[in-house]
């Protein structure tokens, strides 16, 4: 079957994407290094976006680690990573999973915390798929693999 699993790259160059009031940013991955691979028809082009080889129904699956210090604890702090998905058939972007992580208030030192998504959806040939964070200053990505990843099989 058609397999994709991504790691974010080290550079993790961020494209700024703006929609009403929010400014997100869309992670780069790379799928060459570590445990990162590419299989049977599944292409991630240099824009950030993976490109769905053929109709079908896929399982998709993303982790991304954050971490800050301390000072991310304060409210209104909450951080979140969305999967869309890009089409033909809808002029617009679609959100397919979306989650959130907010730190613990009660701690004073370095602050690492993940949020998983994942699920099963009906995709078509030259959809693409991407994943977007909030943008805040007061956290930062985590570039190792075994923490922010990015994945999609054919069923």
């Amino acid at each position: 079957s058609l397999i994709f699993f991504a790691k974010l790259a080290e550079s993790w160059l961020l494209f700024p994407v703006t929609g009403g009031q929010n400014i997100s940013r869309r992670l780069l991955f790379e799928t060459t290094r570590g445990h990162a691979f590419n299989t049977l028809g599944m292409k991630y082009d240099q824009n950030g976006y993976l490109v769905v080889p053929r109709k079908g129904l896929y399982f998709i699956y993303a982790q991304v680690t954050f971490y800050c210090s301390s000072h991310c604890t304060k409210p209104p702090h909450q951080f979140s990573a969305c999967i869309h998905k890009r089409t033909r058939h809808y002029p617009e972007p679609e959100v397919l999973l979306k989650s959130h992580v907010r730190p613990p208030t009660d701690t004073d030192g370095y602050l690492r915390f993940s949020t998983y998504q994942a699920g099963v959806f009906e995709l078509f040939n030259n959809d693409s798929l991407y994943i977007e964070v909030y943008k805040d200053p007061a956290f930062r990505v985590s570039v190792h693999e075994h923490e922010t990843y990015f994945g999609a099989f054919l069923l």
